[in-house]
């Protein structure tokens, strides 16, 4: 187990969960990721994204960020307010959103 605290794992997470009101709602605003967000590829380095979408509960979805610290999230949050977030307004679903440095890792 690696801890926060430990060499290397120094990293800041921010995930959203959404919740559409039908699965095409939710696979319109995928589509809007999947274009929109290579289209800044370069801006925040060392940062993944990941999007998660399950067919048992086609009207959910969640997008993990992985960054460096608060300060690049910070970043991403700022390159998301025009592009992402008006297509994310217009769509209007229901939205969790969970952030923090991590705390530990296991490897299996």
């Amino acid at each position: 187990m690696r801890t926060g605290g430990g060499k290397g794992l120094r990293m800041y997470k921010k995930i959203f969960s959404n919740t559409f009101a039908s699965r095409e709602d939710c696979e319109m605003f995928l589509m809007v990721l999947k274009q929109q967000w290579p289209q800044m590829k370069g801006q925040l380095p060392g940062a993944r994204l990941e999007n998660v979408h399950d067919t048992e509960t086609p009207h959910m979805m969640q997008a993990v960020w992985t960054l460096k610290d608060r300060a690049q999230a910070e970043q991403m949050t700022e390159l998301s307010k025009d592009v992402i977030l008006p297509y994310r307004r217009q769509l209007a679903p229901k939205s969790v959103t969970l952030e923090g440095d991590l705390n530990w890792s296991m490897e299996f």
